[in-house]
């Protein structure tokens, strides 16, 4: 079964929303210090650019080498969209249910 370069950009997001959901978890737990913390901060920026690239490559290999910038587009923003939302529902929950307080503190 050929795998199309949606589905591949889909499951990218998944571990990307997986990887920052657990960075998100790791420093609500350990020290949250980190949330304010700037090379934390650039190190997930670069986590979800490089998982964008990735996806993009990858795109482009199953296309046979050669990819349209509407097709690469789309596989750069759904990995970084559904990376993102995942990360998103997880800090909501964090912030708006487990530890309600925790901005304002």
């Amino acid at each position: 079964m050929e795998t199309s370069f949606k589905s591949s950009a889909t499951n990218y997001g998944l571990y990307l929303g997986g990887i920052l959901s657990l960075a998100t978890i790791l420093a609500y737990a350990l020290k949250l210090e980190l949330f304010t913390s700037i090379p934390f901060g650039i190190l997930l920026f670069a986590i979800t650019i490089t998982f964008g690239i990735v996806s993009t490559y990858k795109a482009k290999k199953i296309q046979e080498g050669f990819i349209t910038f509407k097709d690469a587009f789309t596989a750069y923003f759904i990995t970084i969209m559904i990376g993102i939302a995942i990360s998103a529902v997880i800090s909501f929950v964090i912030f708006n249910f487990v530890d309600p307080k925790l901005p304002y503190n």
